[in-house]
C-alpha cells in the first residue's frame, strides 16, 4: 500500500503486506497469521505488527536492489555446457542457482555466448512438448524479491529461432508466462538487444519466501532451419550476457 491516508488495522492470513511510503499502513494493528511485512526505502509507520511463526519482517529486502545473479559469456566452452555456472552469485550466502541448463536441444558452439540450435516448433507450446528449452534457478534462504532481468544481447542465426518466451513458477506451481522476446525475421546472421525485463509488478516474485526456489524458463523457437545441423549453426541463438536484479 502507498496511500498514507489509508486507515484502519490490516488483516493478512497469508502474504506480503508493503508500506511503500510512511504512513502507508495507517494507524491499526498489522496481524498476519503467515507472511511478511516489508517497508520501503526510508518508509516509517506507527503500526503495532502481530506477526504469525511462519513470517517475517524485513524492512530490507523491499528497499535493496542488487544484482542476484550474472552471467558474463564472454569466454564459453565449446561446446556449451550443462549447466553453466553463474560468474557472480550476489553476496551473502543467502542465494544459490543450479545455473543455466539446457534441456531438449542442441548445445551451441560459440565460445562468445551460450544457447544452441534445433529450434524449428511452430510456437512455444510445441517446444515445451518436446521439453526444449533452458532453465535457471534462485534457491533463497531468506524474504527475496526479483526485481528485473537486466538487459542483455542475444546473436540468432539466418534461420534461428524468432522468439523467446520467458516464463517463471514458483516451488512445484506451474509455469507462468513473463514475455516474449522478439528475435528477428530476418535471413541474415544479427545481434539483437533485449531491454530489461521488469519483474517488480509480478507479485509472486515480490516477498517471496525463505527456502524457496524460483525458476526461469526461456522457450525459443520459430527457427526456419532444417533441424540437426550443429556445425551450420542453423536455427540457433546465443544468450551473451544475463543478470537477475533482486
Amino acid at each position: 500500500n502507498s496511500a498514507s491516508t489509508y486507515s484502519g488495522a490490516v488483516n493478512v492470513s497469508a502474504g506480503v503486506v508493503k508500506a511503500a511510503t510512511t504512513g502507508a499502513l495507517g494507524s491499526g494493528t498489522v496481524t498476519l497469521s503467515a507472511g511478511s511485512v516489508l517497508g520501503g526505502s526510508g518508509a516509517t509507520t506507527t503500526n503495532n505488527i502481530v506477526i504469525g511463526t511462519a513470517g517475517t519482517s524485513d524492512t530490507s529486502s523491499y528497499a535493496a536492489a542488487t544484482n542476484l545473479l550474472t552471467w558474463s559469456l564472454g569466454t564459453v566452452t565449446n561446446p556449451n555446457p550443462t549447466p553453466l555456472a553463474a560468474t557472480t552469485v550476489a553476496a551473502g550466502g543467502t542465494i544459490t542457482t543450479t545455473g543455466l541448463t539446457r534441456s531438449g536441444f542442441t548445445a551451441g558452439t560459440l565460445t562468445d555466448g551460450w544457447g544452441g540450435s534445433v529450434f524449428n516448433y511452430a510456437d512455444a507450446a510445441a517446444a515445451i512438448t518436446a521439453s526444449a528449452f533452458a532453465t535457471v534457478n534462485i534457491t533463497t534462504t531468506s524474504l527475496l524479491n526479483i526485481k528485473s532481468v537486466l538487459a542483455s544481447t542475444y546473436y540468432r542465426s539466418g534461420t534461428g529461432a524468432r522468439n523467446t518466451l520467458w516464463q517463471y513458477k514458483i516451488g512445484s506451481g506451474n509455469y507462468v508466462d513473463i514475455t516474449t522476446v522478439a528475435l528477428g525475421t530476418g535471413t541474415s546472421a544479427t545481434t539483437i538487444s533485449q531491454g530489461s525485463i521488469d519483474l517488480s509488478g509480478i507479485s509472486a516474485l515480490q516477498g517471496i519466501a525463505a527456502n524457496s526456489t524460483v525458476t526461469f524458463r526461456l522457450v525459443s523457437y520459430g527457427a526456419t532451419g532444417s533441424s540437426g545441423h550443429v556445425v551450420s549453426q542453423g536455427h540457433c541463438w546465443n544468450h551473451r550476457r544475463l543478470w537477475l536484479l533482486g
